[in-house]
């Protein structure tokens, strides 16, 4: 209990329930998807709402046993990786508009890689393009997508 009395809540707990709405919203924008595609989005976001339950049942357990946080969820060497994951994201987002599907998913793989100290241009170009034909061969042949 925290010094006034009152059970703080554990991190995971928020995170879970944000995920688990996440995840709830993904899988109703999957049901509009054409009944021939929707099977990768529907499998994808149920796979993403089991983690979220996951990461909620252990935030509630924390709390129950009054464990405390082992860090301060906002200290910056806590959230500078996945802040920053997310700032690419995001403008891989807004790339796949002005470029195609695999120029800007070819983009973002060698960004992550070179941001998570990757230096070997070997490797990010087997990564780069192993990853394109993967996901050529996977949307594109095999569940008759039109990637944007």
């Amino acid at each position: 209990m925290s010094s006034d009395g009152i059970r703080r809540l554990h991190t995971d707990v928020y995170v879970g329930v944000i995920m688990l709405l996440i995840g709830g919203v993904m899988m109703w924008m999957a049901f509009e998807f054409p009944i021939i595609s929707r099977r990768f989005p529907l499998m994808g976001t149920g796979l993403f709402a089991l983690c979220a339950l996951i990461i909620l049942v252990r935030g509630i357990t924390a709390t129950r046993t009054q464990q405390d946080n082992a860090y301060s969820p906002f200290a910056w060497h806590a959230t500078k990786y996945p802040l920053m994951t997310f700032l690419i994201l995001v403008g891989y987002v807004l790339a796949i508009r002005y470029a195609t599907f695999m120029i800007a998913t070819s983009l973002v793989v060698s960004m992550l890689m070179l941001f998570f100290g990757v230096r070997s241009w070997k490797s990010i170009v087997l990564m780069v393009v192993g990853l394109d034909v993967f996901v050529w061969l996977l949307f594109v042949k095999q569940l008759n997508m039109v990637l944007p």
